[in-house]
Order: structure tokens, then C-alpha cells, then sequence
């Protein structure tokens, strides 16, 4: 049985500690070596890169991203590139995952 809390709000930034600590004489893990660093999600997207997100969410192309934002689809795709950057990802499906999971996108 595992549960699961959202303990984020104690730690923002950095190397991320992850710990399973045991019950009923099970073993406990301290410091489980994890690869990526914690982002701090608020704030980290631009508005723009947030309304890219969400359309690109969506199921958007880039041109469509492009039409509704008024802006070129190379435009859509330095959002994206700078996105992934921030977020330390390095495709659509990871940063969506990323931000749904931080409840950084608005639906």
C-alpha cells in the first residue's frame, strides 16, 4: 500500500529527497537518489508560454497555436523550446505531464 501527499510547499527548489519509509518492520529509504532537479512551478511560465501550453494541451497545432495567439508558428515553437528548457524536458508529452501535474494549467 502506498500513499501518496503533496508535501511540495516544504521544498521549491533544488535536489529534490525522496524517502519510503517502512511500516510494520518493513525497511525505510532515505534519500532515494532522484535524477531531476524540483522547478518551482509558480511563476516559472510566462503567461505566453502558459497559453501555449494550454492550447498545445489541447491538441493544438502549431499554426492553430499560431492563428489563435496572433502570433507565427516560429514564435509557437521558441515558446516551446524555451518551455522545455525551463521545465528540464524534451518533448510536448513531457512538459504537458510536467504542468498537469503541477496544476500549473488552467483548464
Amino acid at each position: 500500500m502506498g500513499i501518496h501527499t503533496d508535501i511540495s510547499h516544504l521544498k521549491l527548489e533544488g535536489k529534490p529527497v525522496l524517502s519510503y519509509i517502512g511500516l510494520d518492520g518493513e525497511p525505510s529509504f532515505v534519500d532515494v537518489k532522484v535524477d531531476k532537479p524540483l522547478i518551482k512551478f509558480e511563476g516559472a511560465l510566462t503567461n505566453r508560454e502558459r497559453e501555449v501550453m494550454n492550447l498545445l494541451a489541447k491538441g493544438r497545432s502549431y499554426k492553430e497555436i499560431g492563428e489563435t495567439l496572433c502570433i507565427s508558428t516560429e514564435t509557437v515553437r521558441r515558446h516551446l523550446a524555451n518551455i522545455y528548457a525551463k521545465l528540464n524536458v524534451k518533448s510536448k508529452v513531457e512538459a504537458i505531464n510536467m504542468a498537469l501535474g503541477s496544476n500549473n494549467l488552467s483548464w
